[in-house]
C-alpha cells in the first residue's frame, strides 16, 4: 500500500509541470485570442467610423454641388433673359444708358459690349471648368450694378430704367434689393465652388 502511494505521489509530482506548461500554454492562448479578437472588433470600430465620415463627406459635397447647381441655374437664366432683351432692342438700351448722368459718354460701348458679355457669363457659368470665374464675373457685375443703383438713387435727378423684359418693371429700390441679393448668392457660390475644387484636389491627391 504504501509503495503504491508513493508510486501515485512520484506520478502527481512528475506530471506536475507539464500540467503547469498546459495551463500556462492555454492562458497565453485564450489571452492571444482576446488580443485578437480585441484588435478585430477596434479595427471594425475604425472602419465604421471611416465610413461614416466618408458617407458625411459625399453628402456635404453633394449639397454644396447642389447649392451651386441652383445658384448658376439662377444667374444663366438672369443673363440669358436680360441679354437677349437687350439685343433685341438695342436703340432703346442705348438710349436709356445715354440719360444716365455718370455712364451718358459710355452708352455706345455698354450697349454692346454688355449684353454680349452676359450671355458669356452665361456659357462660362454652364460650363465645369469655367464656373468659378463665371461666378466670379457675376459677383462683380452684380456689384458693379449694385454700386451703380445706389450712386443713382442717391446723386441722381433723373432716374431712366435700361432694363428689358419683366424686370423694368421694378423700382429702383426693388432693383437695389434685387442686385444686393444676387450679389450674396453669387458670394455664396464663389465660396462652395472653391470648397468643391479643394476637396477634389484632396481626393485625387489621396489616389494617386
Amino acid at each position: 500500500m504504501l509503495k503504491r502511494i508513493d508510486n501515485k505521489r512520484n506520478y502527481s509530482s512528475a506530471i506536475k509541470p507539464y500540467n503547469m506548461r498546459f495551463r500556462k500554454f492555454a492562458t497565453q492562448s485564450g489571452t492571444s485570442s482576446t488580443l485578437e479578437e480585441n484588435a478585430v472588433s477596434k479595427r471594425n470600430i475604425f472602419i465604421r467610423f471611416g465610413l461614416r465620415i466618408g458617407r458625411g463627406i459625399v453628402s456635404s459635397f453633394k449639397k454644396k454641388s447642389t447649392y451651386v447647381e441652383i445658384i448658376c441655374a439662377l444667374f444663366i437664366i438672369l443673363f440669358i433673359y436680360t441679354g437677349i432683351n437687350k439685343m433685341i432692342d438695342v436703340d432703346k438700351f442705348k438710349f436709356e444708358i445715354g440719360r444716365s448722368p455718370f455712364i451718358e459718354n459710355m452708352s455706345g460701348f455698354i450697349a454692346y459690349t454688355l449684353p454680349a458679355g452676359e450671355l458669356l457669363m452665361s456659357l462660362a457659368l454652364i460650363i465645369k471648368r469655367t464656373r468659378l470665374l463665371g461666378l466670379y464675373l457675376s459677383f462683380t457685375i452684380m456689384a458693379l450694378f449694385t454700386g451703380y443703383i445706389w450712386l443713382m438713387l442717391n446723386y441722381a435727378w433723373d432716374l431712366p430704367c435700361s432694363c428689358g423684359g419683366i424686370i423694368s418693371k421694378l423700382s429702383w429700390h426693388d432693383h437695389l434689393i434685387f442686385n444686393t441679393c444676387f450679389t450674396g448668392l453669387a458670394l455664396l457660390g464663389i465660396i462652395l465652388q472653391g470648397k468643391i475644387k479643394q476637396n477634389n484636389k484632396k481626393i485625387y491627391k489621396e489616389f494617386n
